[in-house]
């Protein structure tokens, strides 16, 4: 999928404040400044961790603990029921495995970004979940943000994280972030880290530009 990418480039704009569930792990001090690739090979890593845990999935954990003691009473008071009785509420039982899974990860689970010399990677951990990335940073153009509309949840608010790469394709790299200020925080820290120009990309979110209540510009 190509992007609009306005002919201009803007230098590179000011650092956002950081959010409090996200930590940074500098990289050491050098004596060379700018940017990672005037950095010794050994001192150019910035890593960023987002914690995945929010207010809102304590509300999420309760749900899920009434929906799975729901289904345990069912099966419980079925044991001499027809096998059509037990075979019922199958769709809800696999709904509650999903959603106590994602509870589990919204729980514990902990957003890894780390920005190398060469490569930008991606992984969540501990529990397994889908997109992660790593992309080499010669081939990234540059980041931005945007709004992502969640079918599950039309209410909520949701950004998405893109790189733009050299041949015109876009990448997203993280999705469903809580809030803009997180989505805004990671991508303005990997410009300043990789010396990456900031280049306008149609429909792209900025602090001056604030998500609307449903989540659209």
């Amino acid at each position: 999928m190509t992007r609009n990418i306005a002919p201009h480039a803007a230098p590179r704009r000011p650092l956002v404040p950081r959010p409090p569930a996200i930590t940074v792990i500098e990289p050491p001090p050098h004596e060379h400044g700018g940017t990672y690739r005037d950095a010794p090979p050994d001192t150019a890593e910035l890593i960023l961790m987002r914690r995945w845990r929010s207010p809102s999935t304590h509300l999420m954990l309760v749900f899920c603990i009434l929906w799975d003691g729901f289904l345990a009473l069912w099966y419980g008071g079925s044991a001499g029921a027809p096998l059509s009785v037990k075979l019922f509420p199958l769709l809800h039982v696999g709904f509650g495995v999903y959603m106590t899974y994602s509870v589990a990860a919204q729980l514990f689970n902990t957003t890894i970004i780390t920005a190398s010399r060469r490569v930008l990677s991606i992984r969540h951990t501990p529990l397994p979940w889908p997109g992660g990335a790593q992309l080499p940073i010669d081939r990234i153009e540059t980041l931005y943000c945007e709004a992502q509309v969640r079918q599950d949840r039309d209410m909520s608010r949701a950004c998405r994280l893109n790189a733009v790469m050299r041949d015109g394709t876009k990448r997203p790299l993280l999705s469903g972030l809580p809030d803009q200020a997180q989505a805004l925080f990671i991508e303005r820290r990997l410009e300043h880290h990789f010396g990456l120009t900031d280049v306008e990309v149609a429909g792209e979110l900025s602090a001056e530009r604030p998500l609307g209540w449903r989540g659209l510009p």
